[in-house]
């Protein structure tokens, strides 16, 4: 067995291509998988079946609470640190709630790319003012982070506000 980056777009897209037979995934990228939408547009496959609900997968997005960022569109031209490319948190967490708010990756400002701990050290030595993923709750990313500094969530409006 192979771990790779890249979560659950990676194992849907291994027991798309019937490179694997067991895979952990989201449950949103699992149901778009097999309806061929958002990501999977033009790939559907009926091959993944859900199995269990481990945890609920939540989007988490924190910034530092003395940052001047009460909603998504101020992170227009600010630092951000970002999960690395290719995982499931940048394409359907980050690509998505930037589209809903009218803004896409490009409108960041300096973006550094890594895992949760780097993200987290990104935000404490002030490199960047943001960062989110789709993860447990409590995620230990805010847990640690919460302990050297007070932090705020960025609510992210549903689509009737």
């Amino acid at each position: 067995m192979l771990v790779e980056p890249g979560a659950a777009l990676v194992n849907m897209e291994k027991m798309r291509n019937d490179k694997t037979d067991l895979g952990w995934s989201m449950t949103t990228v699992l149901a778009d998988a097999r309806a061929g939408t958002n990501t999977w547009k033009g790939k559907q496959t009926d091959k993944p079946l859900f199995v269990a609900n481990y945890y609920p997968n939540v989007w988490q997005l924190v910034v530092p609470a003395s940052a001047d960022i009460r909603k998504v569109t101020d992170l227009k031209g600010k630092a951000v640190a970002l999960p690395p490319r290719g995982n499931t948190s940048l394409s359907e967490g980050w690509e998505l709630v930037l589209r809903v708010n009218g803004m896409k990756l490009d409108d960041l400002g300096t973006k550094s790319y890594g895992s949760l701990t780097e993200n987290a050290e990104a935000i404490r030595n002030r490199q960047a003012l943001a960062m989110g993923w789709t993860t447990t709750v409590p995620a230990s990313f805010m847990l640690d982070l919460g302990t050297s500094m007070k932090l705020r969530m960025l609510s992210v409006p549903d689509a009737n506000n």
